[in-house]
């Protein structure tokens, strides 16, 4: 009988270790620093090797070592190339758990790139009526969370969309130019909250949060307008995300003056989402928005401005008023040179040879430095 007991007693403990354990990885963080990492499995499969003062290491490694607790994922509708698919996204989620970071899942709601300049529409959806539109998206959102579940792999924070700034699933939720009028708006905000709804349905629980996120980091009246149109519209959204980017939405000045007027008018817990600056500029177009003349005088394309220019954005996060900033997201960091890849090398945090960059450190608590 005291066998059995003792037995009881152990695993009844057993079980207490785990929950707390399990409890502590899904705990979300004070500060959420991390990187979109969703193209990393491709440069895996190209033969990327990624090295930390001269050894060679496994990438999401080598960030969770320079304090990175966070990854984020965008998901394509129905890609032509094999990548950002469910079938990877969850494998990649795998991953991403089994190390113990946060997850967060980016919707794009489309078969390829969406943002402010495009949000095409997927193509198995071009066809449907709008109230069926809306049925797609939840249950699209819906099953999309459950597999990601039934996987251990469940995201901590969903986008819903990205960059939405004009509208998603154009031409039914555009918003901008002559799409801006309350009709356009009311069926935005209502594929917005299928989305919600479709987190919600997979997660009646809560756990996971919703961000909304726009492109408008350097520009205070456009993110006020359009959060106030969140706000009009009833749309339900724990969180606000930013892209910032210098050579497309302005100074540094600009972005404190975006997060200060977010912070003062909506109180919503708020992070630069994506961010990325050149370390070098062989290699940069002379043409363009990412060229010699666009970058900030202040941070040149050297090692040592790119870990400038990223320490000084994590300083203007960590001052939003209320202490609402909760965290910054690198833009692809881990894009190396492999045949196709473009230009965006010179803005990873690994140099061409795939040694990390001083950039890396920003990233690690202060505690560390």
């Amino acid at each position: 009988m005291k066998k059995i007991l003792f037995l009881i007693i152990l695993v009844g403990f057993g079980l207490f270790m785990f929950a707390c354990n399990q409890g502590a990885n899904n705990k979300s963080p004070s500060f959420y620093r991390g990187a979109d990492l969703s193209f990393l499995q491709m440069m895996e499969k190209g033969g990327a090797k990624f090295y930390d003062h001269g050894k060679q290491e496994n990438a999401l490694t080598i960030f969770k070592n320079h304090g990175q607790n966070t990854v984020r994922l965008r998901l394509w509708y129905h890609p032509k190339r094999d990548l950002n698919n469910l079938a990877n996204t969850i494998k990649m989620a795998k991953r991403i758990k089994a190390d113990h970071l946060q997850f967060i899942l980016d919707f794009h709601y489309s078969d390829t790139w969406a943002d402010p300049g495009k949000q095409f529409k997927p193509k198995a959806w071009d066809s449907l009526s709008f109230p069926v539109l809306k049925d797609s998206v939840v249950a699209y959102t819906s099953r999309v969370i459950t597999e990601l579940k039934n996987a251990q792999a469940e995201p901590d924070i969903v986008q819903i969309g990205n960059e939405v700034t004009n509208g998603m699933l154009w031409p039914d939720g555009k918003v901008d130019g002559k799409y801006n009028t309350p009709k356009q708006w009311t069926q935005f905000t209502e594929l917005l909250k299928a989305g919600v709804k479709g987190v919600k349905k997979a997660d009646p629980t809560g756990r996971i949060k919703i961000m909304i996120h726009i492109d408008r980091g350097g520009d205070p009246s456009g993110a006020r307008f359009f959060f106030n149109k969140m706000k009009n519209y009833k749309v339900h959204y724990d969180m606000i995300g930013l892209s910032y980017y210098p050579w497309w939405q302005g100074p540094l000045d600009s972005l404190k003056a975006t997060t200060a007027e977010l912070a003062h008018q909506f109180h919503k817990p708020m992070m630069v989402a994506e961010t990325a600056y050149p370390w070098t500029e062989v290699g940069m177009s002379k043409t363009g928005a990412e060229n010699p003349d666009s970058l900030l005088s202040a941070y040149p394309a050297t090692p040592k401005g790119q870990f400038d220019f990223l320490k000084k954005v994590f300083k203007i996060v960590h001052h939003i008023p209320g202490h609402l900033g909760i965290g910054m997201l690198y833009w692809e960091p881990d894009v190396v040179p492999l045949k196709g890849q473009g230009h965006w090398t010179i803005n990873s945090m690994f140099n061409f040879k795939g040694e990390v960059l001083p950039s890396m450190s920003v990233f690690e608590p202060e505690k560390k430095k």
